[in-house]
């Protein structure tokens, strides 16, 4: 697999663009993540490229599931309340306590960041 694939940075506006040639996804209230899936190895890899695969063994556990060989998600981090909706108040709390194994609830795809082989 080819080296490190970064995301588009973010920023604020009044409204979202106009027109055909913007996508436009919903920001869940967590970490901004990359999984690297390469032939048994996966990763978690923040925005700026450090690997956070010790601190959710959970996640990489439900990864590994897939059923590919290689594939590079982009998505977010997030805990749940138990009504479903993230908390990054949650997240955080679970990492300062060390105890992310209980707060890696659910990677949410963002986007497809490569186009499929032709």
């Amino acid at each position: 697999m080819a080296g490190p694939c970064y995301s588009c940075g973010h920023g604020n506006v009044d409204e979202a663009p106009a027109g055909d040639d913007w996508l436009h996804e919903i920001k869940y209230d967590g970490y901004r993540m990359h999984a690297r899936l390469d032939r048994g190895k996966i990763q978690l890899l923040t925005r700026t490229g450090l690997d956070w695969s010790r601190r959710y063994p959970r996640t990489i556990e439900v990864l590994r599931s897939l059923r590919v060989k290689t594939a590079y998600l982009d998505g977010e981090l997030c805990a749940l309340r138990p009504d479903g909706v993230p908390a990054f108040s949650r997240l955080q709390a679970a990492m300062d306590e060390g105890r992310t194994h209980d707060a890696s609830r659910q990677f949410m795809p963002a986007r497809r960041v490569m186009p499929p082989p032709l």
